[in-house]
């Protein structure tokens, strides 16, 4: 047998013919394959009444206000908190349109919470369990949702999104993608084309696929595969090892804002007479005290604040709050149980302005 190809000297070749072949497979693939996908439900909000405050966020925000103890201190006040774990701005976006401006629940303030620059950091990740809590939050239509995702996507991020509408069940949806990257490496193993052709079509019910009497056609496939992953894998490592080694930086605000969801944030509450502010928490302080920062993060959070204030949000900065020491934290950045009820009070002490 002869030896698998170099895959280094083999890298650029399969790269190009990944994205022209994937994209040709992919235009095949709706036609043999039932591609709707069930509409998604109208979203409904989440409490009967009406709320004068709407808490948005993620964690970080769950780990730090006690809404219980918010609302005895604000005699009156109804709070409700939408806290989705792990999401970012692309989830804050939806739950402020579908769960509190398109439910007609009008409250006075709406909070939401964030570290440093995730306002405009797009959280790209559409697939998988995050998905799920996106698709489950989405309207039956998006458009303004799927023009920032796709202005922020790479070729491999789009690719997966359309594995993601086309095989909405689990098993297909990988099994496609199996078959996508046969299709791109088709051009070394001229084999695979008709290889990866009958699996394709046993996909969905048509003819048979005999993984014994076909072994012998991936046996080059799979040695070259497997020798392309340590290369990629060497290569990420090594581009680990040069971000470590140099500062991480902040992209400048003016860079980064267009293709965000704040500014779409920020036009569904304009006009309204609901108050949206902008919460920045503060990351886990070091040992000696200091607070982590990054390169051009100083000029970045100046540079928002004065953006919210021509629009009219308002902006709490919890960074450099001294009763939030070190001894308030877990390993992360969230705070440990026993300083919640504190910070509800500080945050309470910060927030009084933006209440009625």
């Amino acid at each position: 047998m002869k030896p698998a190809p170099d895959p280094t000297n083999r890298f650029l070749i399969v790269r190009w013919f990944h994205l022209a072949l994937s994209i040709a497979f992919i235009a095949v693939i709706p036609a043999i394959v039932p591609t709707q996908r069930p509409p998604a439900a109208e979203p409904q909000a989440n409490s009967a009444e009406t709320p004068d405050v709407v808490f948005i966020g993620n964690s970080m925000l769950e780990s730090r206000v006690d809404f219980a103890l918010y609302e005895q201190i604000n005699d009156g006040i109804d709070a409700d908190a939408l806290i989705d774990f792990g999401a970012y701005s692309s989830v804050w976006y939806l739950r402020l349109k579908n769960y509190v401006v398109n439910v007609n629940t009008n409250p006075d303030v709406v909070y939401m919470f964030f570290i440093d620059d995730q306002l405009t950091l797009p959280h790209l990740v559409t697939t998988g369990r995050v998905g799920e809590v996106i698709e489950s939050l989405k309207s039956s239509e998006e458009p303004i949702f799927d023009q920032v995702i796709v202005k922020n996507q790479g070729i491999e991020q789009k690719l997966q999104a359309v594995f993601w509408d086309i095989y909405p069940i689990q098993e297909r949806r990988s099994s496609a993608k199996t078959a996508i990257e046969r299709v791109a490496a088709s051009p070394l193993f001229p084999n695979l084309i008709y290889t990866t052709l009958r699996r394709t079509l046993s996909i969905v019910g048509v003819g048979t696929f005999d993984r014994e009497s076909d072994r012998a056609a991936l046996v080059e496939y799979n040695d070259f595969k497997q020798s392309l992953n340590e290369l990629f894998t060497r290569q990420n490592f090594r581009s680990s090892e040069e971000v470590d080694a140099s500062p991480d930086f902040v992209p400048k605000f003016s860079e980064a804002i267009d293709d965000s969801f704040l500014p779409p944030m920020i036009d569904l509450v304009a006009g309204s007479d609901t108050k949206l502010v902008l919460i920045r928490i503060q990351r886990r302080p070091l040992a000696d005290g200091s607070i982590p920062t990054r390169k051009g993060l100083t000029e970045y959070i100046s540079d928002l604040e004065s953006y919210l204030e021509s629009h009219g949000v308002g902006f709490i900065d919890m960074n450099g709050t001294p009763e939030v020491d070190l001894e308030s934290y877990l390993d992360g950045d969230h705070i440990i149980p026993r300083f919640k009820p504190n910070y509800t009070k500080l945050f309470s002490e910060k927030s009084a302005e933006y209440l009625k």
